[in-house]
Formats: C-alpha cells, structure tokens, sequence
C-alpha cells in the first residue's frame, strides 16, 4: 500500500464521491410495514456501512426510535414518507451525534414540510461533501508530501490526524448548534 499511498488514497476518495441516496422522488408513495421499511432502508443506505458485517437498521431500533421519540410513531403500523426520511437522517447522524441530540434536532423537523425541506438541504449538503472528497484527498496529500515524511509508516496517520481533525472541529461545531437549537 504504502508504495503506492497517493493512488490508493485518490482511488479511495473517487469511489466515495458518489454516494447512494434515497432522493425524495424515490420514496414510495404507497405506505409501507415494518419489513418493508427496513427492506428499502437497508438496500439503500448500504454504501454508508463500513465493515459487510454492520448492522444498520433494525426493527428493535425503529420501534425504540419511536418509543423515545426520536422519530415519530407509524400510523397503524404504516410508514410513510415521513418515517422514511426521519430514518434515513437518523441512520446517517446517529454515529456522528447522541440519541438525545437527534432527540432535539428531530423535534425541531418533526412536521412533514419541515422534515422535506431539511432532508433535501441534507441530501444535496451531503452530495456536495462526498463529492468533494477528491479535492480533499488531494488537499491532505500535497500537505504529506510537503512534509517530506522519511519513514512511509508515519503516511496515512499523517492522512487521518489531518481529516480527523477537520472531523473533529466539524462535530463539536454540530453540537454546539443542537445546544442552540435546544434553548
């Protein structure tokens, strides 16, 4: 790998820059049952698992969503639109903020407008970040390489300290607009 460290990393980011998405034309306008739901959710949102054997979404997940109010309840036992959206942006958020977190944000967007509305600034906000991972790559390699690093070991955890820095800054930023938006 190390050899080859800057095409590895560039052919990394350039299969990452296109993510799959569940745009909201591709929702069903029918309602759908639990297996359903997971079913859709599941195969669509595949491209964001990181190891084959990660769990993503499932039934005792959704109905603790719901329980906790995180996302609200099927009507019943129906999902709709609304779940779906509600569940593709907790599925994506839940790694990156708390369940209490997501508990504020989705009270804010609980409403169907509201949650159409930031689901769609989620998805293009989304494309734009994963399509912009190239130029990044690129960004973090050029500052590598002016290091003139000797040892090809220190390469990639001088990749990771810089993107997981930006991660870092981008993630407390996150939280401290839930706060605001809590008060």
């Amino acid at each position: 790998m190390l050899m080859d460290w800057k095409n590895e990393v560039r052919e990394l980011a350039q299969t990452m820059s296109e993510p799959d998405q569940i745009k909201v034309e591709d929702i069903p306008k029918v309602n759908l049952y639990m297996e359903q739901l997971l079913s859709l959710l599941n195969d669509n949102l595949k491209f964001f698992k990181r190891y084959p054997d990660d769990q993503m979404l499932t039934k005792s997940m959704i109905n603790n969503y719901s329980k906790n109010e995180i996302s609200p309840p099927p009507q019943k036992k129906l999902y709709r639109k609304l779940h779906i959206m509600a569940y593709t942006l907790i599925y994506q958020f839940k790694q990156l903020i708390s369940l209490n977190d997501m508990k504020v944000f989705t009270s804010k967007i609980a409403h169907t407008a509201e949650l159409e509305q930031t689901y769609r600034v989620f998805l293009e906000e989304q494309q734009r970040a994963f399509g912009s991972l190239p130029e990044l790559a690129d960004e973090i390699i050029k500052k590598v390489e002016e290091l003139e690093v000797k040892d090809q070991k220190l390469i990639l955890p001088l990749l990771l300290a810089q993107v997981l820095t930006k991660a870092q800054a981008e993630i407390l930023f996150s939280q401290r607009l839930i706060d605001l938006l809590g008060k």
